[in-house]
């Protein structure tokens, strides 16, 4: 592959050092809302309330779970209270031990990662309002997108904090979705493009030697969580992005 390994290295930690130095974002964000245990992942808070009570759901990402029913992170509805109440939950018919959770992990997916939310209402007719939590969308790594689906459409998470419908006694589905893309941020901003050749090259750097080993994916997690903020500054000054360029870049590849 044609990347210079150690002028890459070297580069890459500058600029991380950079982020930190400048105290522009915190490599260990904090995360509200629950008391589940988080290694290697994200979580999000959904809260849920309407006239006939209210309820907290969460779901999340972590490398050490798997599709089906974990202990240690996942959590099961408990079941109905006498009406009139409101339920939040991710329903999985398939699973044979436990269908409902409360709190659902599953480990990331390379074709993108979904939730199955499900919302149980009795009560008189009322308004439903779905929240994110807005910290906990914050903390979610910047290459996510996430996307509320709705019978209406679907929202953008990051820009839009909750969703609003009118519920009757019954049972009402949506869909989370978290699709993972792959930018080189800083690069990317320099260029002005994600599609020069130069930025294929440092992705298949990643993807071929970063992502095969836990160094490397801790090096690219802390990158996508510090870089998003350089980039922004790259792409608001012609001259660092030249910088960036001819001085980081290039020298790299």
């Amino acid at each position: 592959m044609k990347i210079r390994y150690g002028v890459f290295a070297v580069v890459i930690s500058v600029l991380l050092l950079i982020a930190l130095t400048m105290n522009l974002v915190s490599a260990t964000p904090a995360v509200k809302g629950t008391t589940t245990a988080l290694y290697e992942g994200w979580r999000v808070r959904i809260d849920v309330t309407s006239s006939a009570g209210a309820d907290v759901a969460e779901f999340g990402l972590n490398e050490t779970a798997t599709d089906g029913f974990d202990p240690g992170f996942d959590i099961p509805e408990p079941p109905a209270p006498p009406p009139p109440y409101l339920q939040a939950y991710f329903y999985y018919p398939g699973n044979p031990l436990v269908k409902k959770l409360s709190t659902s992990y599953i480990p990331a997916h390379e074709n993108g990662n979904s939730w199955p939310l499900q919302l149980d209402y009795s009560g008189d007719a009322s308004d439903v309002t779905i929240t994110w939590n807005a910290d906990d969308i914050v903390a979610v790594p910047a290459n996510y997108s996430l996307r509320f689906i709705n019978d209406g459409g679907d929202i953008d998470m990051r820009i839009t904090p909750s969703y609003t419908f009118s519920a009757t006694t019954g049972t009402y589905g949506f869909e989370i979705r978290a699709n993972a893309t792959s930018p080189c941020f800083i690069a990317t901003a320099a260029y002005g493009t994600p599609l020069h050749d130069d930025i294929d090259v440092l992705r298949a750097f990643r993807d071929e030697y970063l992502m095969a080993n836990s160094p490397g994916r801790a090096f690219v997690k802390a990158y996508y969580i510090m870089s998003p903020p350089i980039a922004a500054m790259i792409r608001d000054s012609k001259w660092l992005g030249t910088a960036v360029r001819t001085g980081f870049v290039k020298p790299a590849v």
